[in-house]
């Protein structure tokens, strides 16, 4: 399970919204062509797409599936184990299809080599394969863990991410294929509605989010990759700060974000 969790993004990952409006690399090469996606010039081959290409963690989890299918092992925890395979399987194809479209679509065990030359399956049959697990995750897991399993995938992280996979086939039929289907945007809602259900909201105490007391303890947390002093670290502080703040000045590795832009529209136009 450990190797499986660690097909999970790290916290290089907040890159990616550069793909948004959310924000914009403030050049165009940097990590691995990120700004490109600005300039209207950003290709399948740049790091930040091609990167995600990655069978051998589709592979990784299918093969856990598999020999999970096989163990005789505590009843209870062979159903986590398995949801939590199948969130991570479900999210790694969901990554895949939302850049690539059709994918050669593996289930549920490994091919071999000699039979790994796949046509490309439909993104609507990549995508209904990513609902199923994510609805075989959302009866495993658990709502919550203690002690050393803190921090592991949740049922609200399950139910999560199938709303998001459904705000994703809303949006795709609705601005890319014409149709209106009100059903996704209600199987979006719903998913979205069951993780209110489980204790999640904000924090009184903003400043609360920012110290080393609320690692993944708050309930504003539903899936979240640990901070552990001086073993998982990382130097995104650093590199989020809007430019003009903190300690990134105006160098390269400043990180433009739109909210800086509106607070000073909204202070010029009053």
């Amino acid at each position: 399970m450990n190797a499986i969790y660690s097909t999970l993004p790290d916290a290089r990952d907040f890159w990616r919204d550069c793909h948004s409006d959310n924000s914009v690399m403030t050049n165009a090469w940097g990590e691995g062509g990120m700004g490109y996606i600005s300039m209207g010039s950003q290709a399948p081959t740049d790091v930040y797409i091609s990167e995600e290409w990655r069978y051998d963690y589709i592979r990784m989890a299918l093969y856990a599936l598999d020999k999970l299918s096989g163990m005789s092992i505590d009843p209870n925890l062979k159903q986590r184990l398995e949801g939590e395979v199948r969130f991570i399987l479900a999210y790694r194809y969901f990554r895949m299809t939302q850049l690539f479209g059709a994918l050669p679509l593996i289930k549920e065990k490994p091919v071999e080599l000699e039979d790994a030359g796949l046509s490309r399956s439909p993104r609507s049959e990549v995508l209904a394969y990513v609902i199923e697990n994510v609805d075989k995750a959302v009866a495993a897991l658990p709502p919550s863990y203690t002690g050393a399993d803190r921090g592991r995938i949740t049922r609200g992280a399950a139910y999560m991410l199938k709303a998001n996979v459904y705000l994703y086939m809303a949006s795709i039929a609705k601005f890319h294929e014409g149709k209106q289907e009100t059903a996704l945007w209600q199987q979006a809602a719903a998913a979205a509605e069951e993780v209110t259900k489980l204790g999640y909201g904000l924090e009184d105490d903003y400043a609360l989010l920012f110290r080393k007391e609320s690692n993944n303890i708050t309930k504003e947390i539903i899936l979240d990759k640990q901070y552990v002093q001086d073993k998982l670290t990382h130097f995104t502080p650093v590199l989020a700060s809007p430019t003009g703040t903190g300690i990134t000045g105006e160098d390269g590795r400043a990180f433009a974000q739109p909210a800086t832009w509106w607070t000073r529209i909204s202070a010029q136009t009053g």
